[in-house]
């Protein structure tokens, strides 16, 4: 079937479904009127660029989604500024399984920030606790873990006693 011009399936307000089958059996293209809705089966790609290469793939193989890019930069943007970008959902896990640079401000909300690394290397000169408290009854500092070789050492506010402490193996105190 060769069609030249325009091609119409249905009147507007009483569509039809139409299906288009590939070689491969169980995957094919769904338009479905009553879900005014474009469904590919699992595994069936819809691929975006060079014809050949398939320069970005969208999937789904039953299991997980994919969104693969052959060539360029894989951008997920807004066309203008101040419109916000969300990944994942409020319970949801996210994540990053490569290097992760961020160029603008990072704000990590929630109860416990863990960093699992051998390194932390912070370039500012001053590390603030405690940031934002209008008044405080809580003890403030940096425990260090020393694991099974012995006590844990501590810089630590001392609020109760309004003094700064520094507390190491056998219960120096300075």
């Amino acid at each position: 079937l060769t069609v030249s011009g325009a091609a119409v399936f249905g009147e507007d307000d009483t569509g039809v479904d139409v299906t288009m089958y590939g070689a491969t059996s169980g995957r094919y293209l769904l338009w479905d009127e009553s879900e005014d809705a474009l469904h590919l089966n699992d595994s069936t790609e819809l691929k975006i660029g060079s014809l050949a290469a398939g320069d970005m793939i969208l999937y789904h193989d039953g299991t997980n989604s994919y969104i693969t890019n052959a060539t360029g930069a894989l951008k997920i943007a807004t066309e203008s500024s101040g419109i916000a970008v969300t990944i994942g959902h409020g319970t949801s896990e996210v994540t990053v399984a490569d290097n992760l640079t961020v160029t603008g401000d990072l704000t990590v909300s929630g109860a416990t920030t863990t960093v699992d690394t051998t390194n932390t290397v912070v370039k500012d000169s001053l590390i603030e606790l405690n940031t934002g408290a209008g008044s405080n009854s809580n003890d403030l500092g940096i425990v260090m873990e020393r694991g099974s070789t012995g006590d844990n050492a501590i810089i630590a506010w001392d609020e109760s006693a309004d003094v700064l402490k520094l507390v190491g193996a056998a219960g120096l105190t300075v």
